[in-house]
């Protein structure tokens, strides 16, 4: 597999949907490909955490016919709600 950079990733801003139904804004995130509805996703999050988010809808934004915005600004908006978070970043194993 040949190696990627940022250039060759979706660009999309990521907005949480809280338990109130309010938006929260996850910030600016790349994707090797856009998720769609039902998939799950990963944010890492400080202290070596991770929240995993569900996939509720995609908002595609319009860009013009024939113009390259791999990489550039993002050309949708993910909406997620929270489903597990966990220390998917740093697991600890127990050894008997």
């Amino acid at each position: 597999m040949a190696d990627r950079s940022f250039s060759d990733l979706a660009a999309a801003w990521v907005v949480e949907i809280d338990a109130q139904g309010a938006p929260v804004a996850r910030g600016f995130h790349r994707f090797v490909q856009l998720p769609g509805v039902g998939d799950r996703v990963v944010l890492a999050k400080e202290g070596n955490r991770a929240d995993v988010m569900g996939v509720l809808y995609v908002e595609h934004s319009p860009a013009a016919v024939g113009a390259s915005t791999r990489g550039e600004e993002p050309t949708a908006t993910v909406y997620v709600t929270w489903i597990v978070e966990d220390d998917l970043l740093n697991p600890r194993r127990n050894y008997v």
